[in-house]
């Protein structure tokens, strides 16, 4: 994770079980957050995936799973 100011970026993994499928970043600061792909391990995808902004941004939360909610 990078901090400078009102800036940071952490990267994250989206994963099927154990298998890392990409590597991406969430970029935030004064202007916003910003995701990006940052690394593909394997093709294998979610269906109907985009991108990865637009999955993060679209995903369904699961109901039993109060912590995730925004």
């Amino acid at each position: 994770m990078l901090e400078a100011g009102n800036y940071y970026e952490k990267n994250y993994y989206l994963m099927n079980k154990d298998e890392k499928l990409l590597e991406f970043s969430i970029e935030s600061s004064v202007l916003g957050e910003q995701i990006q792909e940052e690394l593909s391990f394997s093709k294998l995808r979610p269906q109907g995936f985009i991108d990865i902004a637009t999955f993060i941004e679209n995903r369904n939360y699961a109901k039993h799973k109060d912590h995730f909610k925004k």
